[in-house]
């Protein structure tokens, strides 16, 4: 019987002693997902991100597929690279970060390619998003879709060029943050995916 209550008395003192240390640990947040991609890229399907996404890295490509984001996407990315949200359920914003201001829309700015709604930031720099198919989404504050488009991107042209936009089958909706002679500019063009 004194084994009992010996081994009781111990049980209650080390609870006790967790719930003091429970109760001075300061929270913590949830660490953010980095990615510094290379050259490669990156492929990633069916995951949930409680936590902001960071993605750095030149000339690259990250693609999500079926993923949940519960925080931000943040691209923190220059020349040509790419962030492909298929099938994802972004909450937070598809942030842009750079501060590339010299650039025309010859460019190949950081992007974002989605097939779904999203809300994007371009903070400062450059960049844009690509919607794949006609829906509304959000850049910068503003609500865009296919009918907003200034632009067509004629493909069948050899040399690509923009035509005032009247209602021609596109499939994709790109809005697009650059600088001409030191002013930022936002492009607003569809284009029609072409047979290679």
């Amino acid at each position: 019987m004194k084994k009992f209550f010996a081994l009781l008395l111990c049980v209650a003192l080390l609870g006790g002693y967790a719930g003091i240390a429970e109760e001075n640990m300061p929270e913590r947040g949830v660490a953010p997902y980095e990615y510094a991609l290379t050259e490669e890229g990156a492929y990633l399907e069916n995951l949930i991100f409680n936590a902001d996404v960071i993605i750095s890295g030149e000339a690259t490509q990250m693609i999500f597929s079926n993923c949940e984001f519960n925080g931000d996407i943040i691209l923190n990315a220059g020349l040509a690279t790419r962030v492909l949200l298929l099938g994802c359920d972004v909450k937070g914003n598809c942030i842009i970060r750079n501060d590339v201001t010299d650039a025309d829309l010859n460019y190949n700015n950081p992007k974002f390619l989605t097939d779904t709604p999203v809300t994007v930031v371009c903070e400062n720099g450059v960049g844009s998003v690509v919607a794949i198919g006609d829906f509304e989404f959000r850049f910068n504050g503003k609500t865009y879709c296919m009918a907003a488009s200034e632009f067509f991107l004629d493909s069948s042209h050899p040399e690509g060029e923009f035509v005032a936009y009247e209602g021609q089958e596109a499939d994709y909706c790109i809005v697009a943050q650059y600088y001409e002679n030191g002013e930022k500019t936002i492009l607003v063009v569809c284009e029609k995916e072409t047979a290679e």
